[in-house]
């Protein structure tokens, strides 16, 4: 199975998804819609995710940055590690594709959601 590349940034407060870009002469991180305009938008450096190619038991696409649910229990950060998307917390080390989509519930971001 292929992993869909897709990126989200903020760009005046909004999120935005697309491919990345980023340009030198400009030193400034792009996301391009995926639309027939193909429209682009300057974002926040610190804000840029990457999809992991997990859902959420409600089919909401897991980013880096999320925050995310356990068994309904555990809430930990989704990061990019040693090669592999992980759910951390205090209580939590956990590879994402150990888990079951059911068992996986998006409950913020850490952009929006600052911890």
């Amino acid at each position: 199975m292929k992993k869909e590349i897709l990126f989200r940034g903020k760009n005046d407060g909004d999120w935005v998804y697309g491919d990345l870009i980023y340009s030198v002469n400009e030193n400034q991180h792009y996301i391009i819609e995926r639309t027939e305009d193909a429209l682009s938008f300057p974002v926040d450096e610190d804000s840029v995710c990457e999809f992991t190619g997990r859902f959420d038991n409600q089919g909401t696409k897991i980013f880096a940055g999320d925050l995310v649910a356990y068994k309904n229990t555990h809430v930990g950060e989704v990061k990019y590690k040693e090669g592999k998307y992980i759910l951390i917390s205090m209580e939590l080390f956990i590879d994402l594709y150990e888990c079951y989509d059911n068992e996986l519930a998006v409950v913020g971001n850490i952009i929006d959601n600052k911890i």
